[in-house]
């Protein structure tokens, strides 16, 4: 009896060390904004962190509750943000596909970055029961501990240019190409096309195919097609806009540009001018072929605005479905664009998502953007726009979208309109989009 007892009590002594080192810990975040790459790898690979989560300028560390200070002693050039009580790995989730609008009033995540949510377990089976019969995916997982959501990339220019594969004729070519942009042009189509409402129900989606297939019927050399594909038992149809310019017939794969021109909001009735999500893309597939096509592009270059994205990537998918083996295989890599016209403060921050096998293509776009104003961030974790479809059929794609996209406010409403957009950040990157294919079109 007396060894049962000192069993129970043992028993209970653990329990209660253990609930101990839960309470004791903490959770910091930091800004990491002032740290190099060696000094970033430094922190996390502290022994005073149990785990970590990266998000670009910004880590979610998890610390015993007395190390703070011996963290600090590290003299690394990191502030604290903000500073809770510990929690434990079990006792987290990760959302993806979620925007953190489309949670506003359930629950305050605790990390976000890279289109990725980290928040405790019950509230992420609120926010799955809140979303249901959304179009787009939503995707809870277990936290898993020690990650990255987003990185930034720190490497100094010149270092990022010795690297890349390119020669001074491409980057020079590509230069030339990106003084071409023009962001007025690019703005100006923006305002049209967020002046309809392009939800795939309205007469307006109807208006803004055509508005699309016009501007890049007036491109000498470029074929234009519409593609119809079928949203499902409503028995409606709905069309993909495709632009194929291929006047070298060069035996290079063809690089593909694509962005949706589908909106939607929380009252269709009312509109969705879908200015920032997506008149931005759609007006940039037209903005880059009309760059490129004067240049002296050496492969065949493909320019689709897609429809049916708010419904779960209707047009793509099809798209992809289409393509014939021999098809897919003669793509280089598709550039998709999703909301790349929004800053919350005025700096240019892209973020690059893709499948992590696919880093060459991000690679790309990051060195290219050295030679703009833009702030870069990546993520190997691609979810919910039409980059997927190509992604999961094995071809090469990324996603460039804005970086503040989650802090847009006026996501999927009827305010969604073009005095939010900021004609600036698309320039930037519709520069870095033009001249990465430009430089691989010589």
């Amino acid at each position: 009896m007396r060894a049962i007892q000192l069993m129970v009590l043992s028993l209970f002594g653990c329990l209660l060390c253990s609930n101990k080192q839960s309470y004791d810990s903490k959770l910091l975040v930091l800004d990491i904004s002032n740290l190099k790459n060696d000094q970033v790898m430094a922190l996390k690979s502290s022994n005073v962190v149990n785990w970590w989560v990266e998000a670009g300028d910004r880590i979610l560390i998890q610390i015993p509750g007395s190390d703070k200070n011996e963290l600090k002693s590290r003299n690394l050039p990191f502030s604290i943000l903000e500073e809770r009580v510990g929690l434990e790995k079990s006792e987290l989730s990760v959302i993806r596909g979620a925007h953190i609008n489309s949670a506003s009033g359930l629950f305050k995540p605790v990390f976000k970055g890279g289109r990725a949510l980290i928040v405790l377990k019950k509230d992420a089976a609120r926010f799955l029961h809140a979303h249901a019969g959304h179009g787009h995916d939503v995707v809870v997982s277990d936290f898993e501990g020690s990650q990255v959501l987003a990185e930034k990339v720190r490497i100094d220019p010149n270092i990022l240019l010795a690297r890349s594969e390119w020669s001074a004729q491409q980057m020079l070519f590509a230069k030339e190409a990106m003084q071409l942009v023009d962001s007025d042009r690019w703005y100006a189509d923006v305002q049209n096309l967020s002046q309809l409402n392009r939800h795939i129900s309205s007469q307006d989606n109807i208006v803004a195919r055509d508005f699309v297939a016009s501007e890049l019927k007036l491109i000498p050399g470029m074929k234009v097609e519409l593609q119809e594909f079928s949203l499902g038992v409503s028995g409606r149809k709905a069309w993909n806009v495709i632009g194929t310019y291929d006047l070298s017939q060069s035996s290079k794969k063809a690089i593909f540009v694509t962005g949706h021109y589908d909106s939607i909001s929380d009252s269709i009735g009312r509109g969705a001018p879908g200015a920032e999500d997506n008149a931005t893309g759609a007006a940039g597939v037209i903005e880059m072929a009309r760059v490129l096509s004067k240049m002296e592009i050496n492969r065949k270059l493909v320019f689709i605005a897609f429809s049916g994205e708010e419904q779960g990537l209707l047009g793509s998918k099809h798209h992809v479905s289409e393509l014939a083996p021999q098809e897919g295989d003669q793509i280089e890599y598709v550039i998709n664009m999703d909301m790349i016209g929004y800053s919350k403060d005025l700096t240019y921050d892209v973020l690059l998502e893709t499948s992590s096998k696919f880093k060459t293509i991000s690679d790309k776009l990051a060195t290219m953007a050295s030679q703009t104003r833009l702030n870069v961030f990546r993520s190997y974790n691609p979810f919910g726009s039409d980059h997927m479809p190509y992604i999961n059929r094995g071809i090469p794609a990324v996603l460039t979208i804005d970086n503040d996209w989650d802090d847009y406010v006026d996501y999927h409403k009827t305010t969604d309109r073009i005095d939010n957009v900021v004609k600036d950040m698309g320039w930037e990157i519709l520069k870095m989009n033009v001249g990465t294919v430009a430089a691989d079109s010589l």
